[in-house]
């Protein structure tokens, strides 16, 4: 009876990522047509289409979950129509690192442990990044804060003054700067759709 259910709980784990997943169902290379049928009434289309220089976002769906995080999903063609590749973005205020890390926690749950795992905590945007393979599809996951300590301060001021309080010279607060999370599926074998090296 114990075996029989953990096994039911297993399925039950799948099937949730499974339903979790943007692209489940889909084929790289599909038709506009073909993706809109699988994706259904959450899809929506572009006109005009959004140009991405790799591809032309030509649907695209609200509040598609992942790790409880609602994303807009931009599901971009190349120039015959054929599905090249996914991207999920979230931009407003539940841009944070507490939704990135519930994003990558249901990944890891899906795909396992990232093939690349990094941070880059100077400049201007400070990110992290995990990238997976899986299989024929390459996975990556960006988190993206374009707040930097010089953004927040006023040059009017001293702020080597030890004598002058925070709240004089930091005119923006770090919150108020935008925050970016990406999420990204492409076919594996389109090296050119990878980018640049992780946290460059």
């Amino acid at each position: 009876m114990r075996l029989v259910c953990i096994i039911a709980a297993t399925l039950c784990i799948a099937t949730v990522h499974a339903a979790e997943s943007p692209i489940a169902g889909l084929r790289w290379g599909m038709s506009v047509d073909a993706v809109a049928a699988v994706l259904g009434a959450r899809t929506q289309h572009l006109d005009p289409p959004i140009d991405y220089g790799a591809g032309q976002a030509r649907l695209f769906a609200k509040g598609v979950m992942l790790g409880g995080t609602a994303m807009t999903a931009f599901y971009q063609f190349d120039g015959e129509g054929r599905l090249r590749q996914v991207l999920l973005e979230r931009r407003d205020a539940g841009s944070t690192p507490k939704a990135f890390t519930a994003i990558e926690r249901s990944l890891r749950q899906a795909l396992g442990k990232p093939a690349v795992t990094c941070e880059k905590q100077r400049g201007s945007p400070r990110t992290a990044e995990r990238r997976w393979s899986a299989g024929a599809t390459s996975v990556h996951l960006t988190f993206m804060d374009f707040t930097g300590a010089a953004m927040t301060l006023d040059p009017s001021k001293d702020v080597f003054n030890p004598g002058v309080p925070s709240t004089e010279y930091e005119t923006f607060k770090r919150r108020a700067f935008p925050r970016r999370i990406v999420l990204r599926y492409f076919p594996a074998a389109e090296k050119d759709l990878a980018g640049p090296a992780p946290c460059a």
